[in-house]
């Protein structure tokens, strides 16, 4: 074994070990400040691999891959990726997803389990894993800690329809309806809700009645600020069904140039027909025909079809801010199998620290236990409060916010990984015991083996502000004992310049430190309206271009003129949920960041589109391609060369 190691440092490779075995690192020829790079496009790669064995059914070496992937990840030192530290975390978190998924899948619920708690150490509100750890009690006969994981779920990610689902067929909220399953809210041109399932009915009204209450309201404003408006020489979004919270999310894409520019950076040439790459590919195109001022509304449908849908999937709603996470991780993923750093992740997504202490130790020990995790988030979630009316004092509100957690275990780390040890050695799976020495010898060096069962205090602490903040304003909230979703109409305002300072808390030490002298100013861009109840209704948005003062509306492929005063005035909002002055209000709030000489981000002249893109265009004849279309159509009894009686006939023009 020394000659073989030997010849391993011989021949350049890095050798690292870890608990008493050796991880061999591939040679790296790069200066040790990006060095991590090159380890994270590794791991990256042997993840992808994981991928493409687990959609082949071959669960048992996708999970060997997933765990060597992870191995190699933790061989990365905080030293090597102390800037990308947000990322490792990220990266490691899905990973754990994925292992749990895999296991799951494997129908192994107890090791599934297992993962989904290590995630949630990493990150304690991700999706994914909070779901799954759901399922994976429900599985084990846990009914209870699954319907608890399941609300868990829902109050962070009311839209999450799986979860909603699982909570009824758990007995659980018989009347929490899927808004997604009629046909009452498809087939409107405006049907897309916030997020929510059903809503609480006031006043004796059916939920169908308030459904069709709010799409008609929805409506009715859409047209009445389209007749009065002041057309403007932008180029708005066809809706073709349902789509509005789309035709949003690419608008704020457009008007943010370095967020153009990323996506223009992403190579797409050659024929990426399927995948991801093709998503981006009819971003980009999509883009471009935006820059033509002179065009008329552009068409979404390449982008639409670049997902996989078809003409349901286009009356299907969806969540802005949902729609708006997956595009940016398309990018994301594309740049970094580009070989290009995932810098779309830097601009948007927000840090967040948590910082767990006893609440009231007893002794010295207790009064020293401290465990401190570090994650990013995005969007920055706003609870509308009815004590709290505006946008800084819920701030405010949330500066270093300490919540109390009852029977919190602080050895709970500790006694699993004793316990997965124990499990592993009964299996004989030796990868699986040097991985669980590892992390108890972790814990014990870091003198993190805890105090016990303690009730203990969780502090949130914001590290600093991203580049381009984004706000959700949770009006859509859910209701335990009626089982059903209810959109605050309260008023609440927002500032168009905002300072951030007043939530952060400066890190002095660790990857965040670098960070300590950013601006914490910011300039309101955009602003995601919602007209309707949680039940239906329509988006539209409000932007302000990084290089002007003026306001514009974008309802759609309809683009107005808009002063300022009237632009915010209308996303305030006002009344109660069963008593709404206005069905209008700001959903999503897109803020800039400003530096002390007023240069705010995002004011670069964006990048050309790619060549390839524009020549494609040109090729066609014009920059709006002639998509085929489908319909149905009733024929009365008796018409028709077949005597249809009263059957629907799909007719499709060319």
């Amino acid at each position: 074994s020394l000659k073989l190691l030997n010849a391993v440092v011989q021949s350049g490779l890095e050798v690292r070990v870890l608990n008493e075995s050796i991880l061999i690192m591939p040679n790296v020829e790069a200066p040790s400040s990006d060095r991590w790079k090159t380890r994270f496009e590794l791991v990256s790669k042997e993840k992808d691999k994981g991928n493409d064995l687990f959609k082949a059914g071959d669960y048992k070496n996708a999970f060997k891959q997933y765990e060597k992937s992870l191995k190699l990840l933790n061989a990365i030192s905080i030293e090597e990726a102390n800037e990308a530290f947000p990322q490792k975390q990220l990266l490691a978190v899905n990973l754990l997803n994925n292992l749990a998924f895999t296991c799951f899948k494997s129908e192994k619920f107890s090791e599934s389990l297992e993962h989904c708690k290590e995630a949630l150490r990493t990150d304690e509100t991700n999706e994914k894993a909070l779901y799954r750890l759901g399922l994976c009690y429900k599985q084990l006969g846990e009914t209870d800690q699954a319907v608890d994981n399941f609300k868990r779920v829902l109050q962070l990610y009311p839209q999450n329809k799986d979860a909603q689902k699982a909570l009824r067929d758990a007995g659980f909220a018989d009347n929490v309806t899927n808004k997604f399953s009629g046909m009452l809210l498809k087939g409107s041109r405006s049907t897309s809700s916030a997020n929510g399932a059903a809503e609480a009915s006031s006043g004796g009204a059916s939920v169908a009645t308030r459904a069709i209450r709010e799409n008609l309201e929805a409506m009715r404003l859409s047209m009445l600020s389209g007749a009065t408006a002041r057309p403007a020489p932008l180029v708005g979004i066809k809706n073709e069904g349902a789509t509005c919270y789309l035709n949003s999310v690419v608008q704020i894409m457009f008007h943010l140039p370095v967020v153009r520019s990323l996506i223009y950076s992403v190579d797409t040439t050659g024929e990426p027909k399927t995948g991801k790459r093709s998503v981006v590919l009819a971003l980009q195109t999509l883009l471009y025909r935006m820059e033509q001022t002179g065009s008329p509304g552009a068409s979404a449908l390449d982008l639409m079809r670049s997902f996989g849908w078809d003409e349901e999937d286009t009356v299907t709603q969806h969540d802005v801010a949902e729609m708006m996470s997956v595009l940016q991780e398309t990018v994301g993923d594309c740049l970094k199998d580009a070989g290009l750093p995932r810098r779309i992740d830097d601009i948007f997504y927000i840090p967040v620290c948590y910082i767990d202490r006893v609440e009231k130790p007893s002794t010295p020990k207790q009064g020293q236990w401290r465990k401190e995790q570090l994650s990013v988030t995005f969007p920055l979630n706003i609870d509308l409060d009815e004590h709290v009316g505006d946008l800084e004092s819920a701030l405010a509100a949330m500066k270093d916010r300490k919540d109390s957690i009852e029977g919190f275990n602080t050895s709970f780390d500790y006694e699993e990984w004793q316990r997965l040890l124990r499990v592993s050695h009964a299996q004989g799976d030796l990868a699986r015991v040097e991985e669980c020495l590892r992390k108890i010898r972790e814990i014990e060096d870091g003198g993190n083996v805890g105090v016990g069962t303690h009730v203990v205090q969780r502090t949130t602490q914001y590290r600093h502000g991203p580049p381009v903040l984004t706000f959700r304003l949770q009006r859509i909230q859910f209701d335990f004992d009626s089982g059903s979703e209810y959109k605050v109409h309260s008023r609440f305002t927002f500032p168009t310049r905002l300072e951030l300072g007043g939530l952060l808390t400066r890190a002095t030490e660790g990857p965040h430190a670098a960070y300590a002298g950013q601006p914490t100013g910011y300039r309101l861009t955009a602003m995601v309206t919602h007209i309707g109840g949680s039940l239906g209704g329509h988006y539209v948005i409000y932007v302000r271009p990084h290089d002007s003062d003026q306001w514009y509306k974008f309802d759609d492929d309809r683009v107005s003129y808009v002063e300022e005063a009237e632009a915010l005035e209308v996303n305030f909002g006002g009344g109660s949920a069963a008593s709404p002055t206005t069905f209008r209000s700001a959903y999503l709030l897109i803020y800039l960041r400003v530096d002390k000489e007023g240069f705010h981000y995002g004011l670069v002249p964006p990048t050309p589109a790619p060549a390839h893109v524009v020549e494609a265009l040109r090729a066609r004849g014009d920059l709006e391609p002639v998509l085929p279309c489908s319909f149905r159509v009733a024929l009365p009894d008796g018409m028709g060369p077949h005597r249809l009686r009263g059957r629907l006939v799909e007719a499709r023009l060319p």
